[in-house]
């Protein structure tokens, strides 16, 4: 069961801005498959997490590197999934191209340079892994 667990917690979606994220899981094979934040895995809790951790994320990568990144003006794509070792995680994939099925299916932004950016956020361990930034030299 790739949900792991019940879809029935409650979120407060004004808390979020749903405009910009679009919700998926992952099938058996990785597949993203898109889902209603109604219908989420994730709780309240969870997307919070993901927010703080995302935000050190950034935080880190500016710090290392002399091009920033932010998540202004980026849609976000939000794949959850529990991996090997049975925890939670959210692939997070952000960028800028307009695309008009942005919400049901992954987009890959190579062109943008320095816009799109992906990690991993393991909502387990209260981590947010290296942030790859696309076309970075």
């Amino acid at each position: 069961n790739q949900t792991g667990g019940s879809s029935e917690h409650h979120l407060d979606l004004k808390k979020f801005d749903t405009s910009l994220i679009a919700l998926f899981i992952s099938d058996e094979k990785g597949y993203m498959i898109p889902i209603e934040f109604s219908k989420s895995p994730l709780s309240e809790d969870d997307f919070l997490a993901i927010e703080s951790l995302l935000s050190d994320g950034i935080r880190q990568y500016n710090d290392q590197h002399s091009y920033p990144i932010s998540l202004a003006h980026r849609k976000r794509q939000y794949k959850y999934y529990i991996n090997e070792s049975g925890e939670k995680e959210v692939w997070v994939n952000c960028f800028c191209k307009e695309q008009s099925d942005w919400r049901s299916r992954q987009v890959i932004d190579l062109d943008s340079y320095k816009c799109a950016f992906d990690t991993r956020i393991n909502l387990s361990q209260k981590k947010c892994e290296r942030i790859f930034v696309s076309a970075q030299l």
